[in-house]
């Protein structure tokens, strides 16, 4: 239950998990917390004290010996109306904080999408530069100071065009929870296998795919083990 009282002009409000301090209509609420060894508050004096001690602290301590063990006075009703008027100050402090933050977020998410678009940009160009050379080279793998660069034999690309016509067919199917849905895997085996033209799909050959591993991404992979 909270409770609240005015202590030396101070209005503290009590509450099963600590204190909110304030002195005079327009002051700022500090937290005051108890522990073990006795009360901690979040100003700053409490923080630069050598003994941790402050203004609210003493407020507090006041209020706990001045009720001998009882609850201090339940608040009135201006009080009430008062403390209904920080809440409202509360929550609209909260949504500015909420809506400002969105807008920095939102500013610095299209900042980020803006650089990293220019670096995609950069990194196109050096991959299709070294592609073109390995491929010009004749080379399959090369290995320099800044990585490992491959040129691999890719699988055909299969295109299906026409799903019924593969659903007709029963080698190429398998059964998913009471549908039958067309088993690309062993669709794809069969074609590199036999070189058999499947109705309903279309078969492109493609070109050997380049990649790369810089030397920095290893070593990263390699402290990660670590």
């Amino acid at each position: 239950m909270e409770v609240s009282a005015l202590i030396h002009n101070y209005d503290i409000i009590g509450t099963p998990g600590g204190f909110l301090v304030g002195s005079g209509i327009d002051s700022e609420y500090v937290e005051v917390q108890k522990n073990d060894s006795g009360y901690i508050c979040e100003c700053f004096i409490s923080r630069i004290d050598s003994e941790g001690r402050c203004e609210h602290i003493e407020a507090v301590e006041s209020v706990s010996l001045g009720c001998n063990g009882n609850s201090p006075a339940s608040i009135d009703q201006a009080t009430a109306d008062f403390y209904l008027g920080q809440i409202g100050s509360i929550d609209n402090s909260i949504e500015q904080n909420r809506n400002s933050a969105n807008i920095q977020i939102n500013q610095i998410q299209d900042w980020l999408e803006s650089v990293i678009e220019k670096d995609e940009r950069k990194k196109s160009y050096y991959e299709a530069s070294l592609d073109a050379w390995m491929r010009s080279s004749g080379l399959k793998t090369k290995s320099l100071a800044h990585g490992v660069m491959k040129l691999r034999q890719q699988q055909p690309e299969i295109v299906i065009q026409d799903e019924l016509l593969l659903l007709n067919d029963k080698r190429f199917v398998r059964i998913v929870p009471e549908k039958e849905v067309i088993d690309k895997s062993a669709l794809r085996k069969h074609v590199i296998t036999t070189g058999e033209e499947v109705a309903g799909i279309s078969v492109n050959l493609r070109d050997d795919k380049f990649s790369y591993t810089v030397t920095s991404q290893m070593e990263n992979k390699s402290n990660d083990v670590r």
